[in-house]
C-alpha cells in the first residue's frame, strides 16, 4: 500500500491540483488536465476514468478510423495520411480522447517545425474526431476554431510564354501529359490514369479519383489533335493509356513526378524558366485561362476561383 500524500489528500486518487489547474497521473506517468474547476475536474476526470476502464485511447480510435475511414479515400490520398497519422499517433496516440483540449491542438501546431504539414495533421486529426463523435467516443472535437499556422498561398501563374517553353524542353510523353492538362483543367493522376476507352464520341469521360466527380470534357479540334499526336508516340505498339512511358505501360505517380522534377531542373539550368512550377499549376492556368468554371469538375466553382483563378485581371485605367 502506497503512503497517504501529504498534499491534494482532498482530491480522487491520482488527481493532484497544479498551478491552478487539476491534473489526473495516468500508470504511464503522463499529466492528463482536467480544467481549473472542481465541477470541470469530476466531469472529466469520469471521462478518463470510463476511457481507462474500456481501454479507449486515440490510438485505438486511430485503429478504427485507418481501418474503416481510410480505405475510401483516393490511394494518393491515403499515401498523404498514412505517415501524418504515424506523427499523431506519437504524441497523441496514448491520450484518452475526451482529454485533449484545443490548447493541445494549439501547442501542437507551435511546436511542429513544418508548420504546413502541421496544418494538414490537425487537419486529418480534426477528421478523425468527427467520425470518433459519430461513434459516440467524444462529445467535443478541440480542432475546431484553433487556429492554424499561417501559409503562404500558391499564386504562381504560368504565363503562355513559359508553358511554350518547357512543352518544347520536354520528353514528348511529358509534354503530351503538359498539354492534355492545360485543355482538360484535370489532375495529374486522372491524366495518367487516362484509358483509351475513356476516348468517347462527344469528349473524354473522367471519373476523377479525388472527388468521384463524373465529366465529359468536350471535343475541340485542337483537343482531338493533341489526343491523336499523344496515341502516335506509341507507334506500332499501342498502349491502352492515352500518356504511356517508353515501355507503353502507365506511369506511376512517382516515376511521373521524377520525370518532372528533372525536366524543371533541366528548364531552370538552361534559363528556359526564371523560377519554376509544379504540375499541378498547369490545372490553375487552366482555371484562370478558360470560361467553363465547370472544367476542373468542382462542386462549387464559385468557391475554387479563389485557388485556381491566378491570371492577373485586366482592368480600365481612370479616364
Amino acid at each position: 500500500m502506497g503512503r497517504p500524500r501529504q498534499k491534494n489528500s482532498h482530491l480522487p486518487r491520482r488527481v493532484y491540483e497544479k498551478s491552478g489547474t487539476y491534473y489526473y497521473v495516468n500508470k504511464l506517468g503522463k499529466w492528463i488536465p482536467l480544467g481549473k474547476t472542481l465541477p470541470d475536474m469530476h466531469r472529466r476526470l469520469s471521462q478518463v476514468l470510463e476511457d481507462e476502464i474500456r481501454g479507449t485511447t486515440l490510438n485505438s480510435v486511430m485503429d478504427r478510423y485507418a481501418r474503416e475511414v481510410m480505405p475510401s479515400k483516393a490511394p494518393a490520398t491515403q499515401k498523404v495520411q498514412t505517415p501524418q497519422l504515424a506523427h499523431l499517433r506519437e504524441v497523441f496516440g496514448m491520450c484518452a480522447p475526451a482529454t485533449i483540449r484545443p490548447c493541445n491542438i494549439f501547442e501542437y501546431l507551435q511546436a511542429r517545425s513544418a508548420k504546413v504539414a502541421g496544418n494538414r495533421e490537425i487537419a486529418l486529426l480534426s477528421d478523425i474526431f468527427r467520425y470518433a463523435a459519430n461513434w459516440g467516443i467524444v462529445d467535443t472535437n478541440p480542432c475546431k476554431g484553433v487556429s492554424r499556422n499561417k501559409e503562404k498561398p500558391d499564386n504562381r501563374y504560368i504565363t503562355d510564354d513559359e508553358f511554350s517553353a518547357v512543352v518544347l524542353a520536354a520528353p514528348p510523353a511529358i509534354a503530351a501529359a503538359m498539354k492534355l492538362a492545360y485543355l482538360t483543367g484535370q489532375r495529374q493522376a486522372d491524366l495518367l490514369a487516362l484509358h483509351r476507352n475513356q476516348l468517347r464520341d462527344e469528349g473524354i469521360y473522367f471519373k476523377q479519383r479525388k472527388t468521384g466527380k463524373e465529366i465529359i470534357v468536350a471535343w475541340s479540334q485542337e483537343l482531338r489533335a493533341e489526343v491523336d499526336a499523344a496515341l502516335a508516340l506509341q507507334g506500332d505498339t499501342p498502349s491502352m493509356w492515352v500518356i504511356a512511358n517508353s515501355n507503353r505501360q502507365r506511369y506511376t505517380s512517382s516515376g511521373f513526378q521524377t520525370a518532372w522534377q528533372k525536366l524543371m531542373r533541366k528548364c531552370m539550368s538552361n534559363s528556359v524558366l526564371g523560377e519554376r512550377f509544379t504540375f499541378r499549376a498547369i490545372r490553375a492556368k487552366a482555371r484562370s485561362d478558360g470560361s467553363d468554371k465547370q472544367l476542373l469538375g468542382h462542386a462549387n466553382p464559385d468557391a475554387m476561383a479563389a485557388i485556381y483563378q491566378r491570371k492577373p485581371i485586366l482592368v480600365e485605367p481612370v479616364r
